[in-house]
């Protein structure tokens, strides 16, 4: 497990009130939404930086077809 930092954040009044009220661990869904959002800018930034490869071997495929089809056991 990661060493965990202390972090000061702001939310609505109303909105904190109800989550206490519901036994909502902040720091636990705070740690689980900011993990998922940033996997998810980290995977939008890699298919950025590599589309022109993606592109590439896509048009490969498509040109040449995929190694090994000829072996394949489905479809």
């Amino acid at each position: 497990m990661n060493a965990k930092k202390a972090v000061n954040v702001t939310m609505d009044a109303d909105l904190l009130a109800r989550a206490k009220a519901e036994g909502i661990n902040l720091s636990a869904e705070l740690d689980q939404g900011v993990r998922a959002k940033v996997a998810k800018l980290e995977a939008e930034r890699w298919k950025r930086e590599n589309a022109q490869s993606l592109a590439a071997m896509a048009q490969r495929i498509e040109a040449e077809g995929v190694a090994g089809e000829e072996h394949r056991a489905y479809g």
